[in-house]
């Protein structure tokens, strides 16, 4: 007769902690004290971030790509932090100018209309701080991608 053996990995996340390790619900509530405590930071980190998208914009008149590809490290700076300051819809418009980017790198062909009407949803997406403000943020993300849509098609 074969016997069954069971064998329980071992996790390596509890043997760190010990027998005195942190709850879930306690871990949690420490995480969200400590991004509480560097939201100040975070909020500057984007805007700085999307201050430099704006400059590189303002010095992309011509449309020229090498300046236009530069733009990309800062949206996905915005797009990477943005929702752990609660900026949800704003991390989706940058992802969704990091988008609109690639496939302007893809293509060789970059639309710098687009490109500017993402930094004006970025702006505005970045002042909402009010669940009252969801449908209004909900409009601005499905307009970008409408956008994208008719941009790449």
């Amino acid at each position: 007769m074969t016997q069954v053996k069971f064998i329980k990995p071992v996790n390596r996340l509890a043997s760190r902690l010990g027998s005195t390790g942190l709850s879930r619900p306690s871990a949690i509530a420490q995480a969200d004290t400590n991004i509480k405590s560097i939201r100040d930071d975070i909020l500057a980190y984007i805007d700085s971030n999307i201050a430099l998208l704006d400059v590189i914009v303002s010095r992309c008149n011509d449309g020229t790509a090498p300046a236009l590809a530069t733009l990309y490290e800062p949206s996905n700076a915005v797009a990477g932090t943005a929702g752990t300051a609660g900026l949800v819809p704003l991390g989706r418009a940058a992802y969704s100018l990091c988008q609109l980017l690639a496939n302007g790198e893809q293509s060789g062909c970059y639309s710098l209309p687009a490109i500017k009407l993402h930094l004006d949803g970025m702006r505005l997406l970045r002042r909402f701080s009010s669940p009252d403000q969801d449908a209004d943020a909900a409009l601005i993300l499905e307009n970008l991608a409408k956008l994208i849509a008719n941009v790449t098609s």
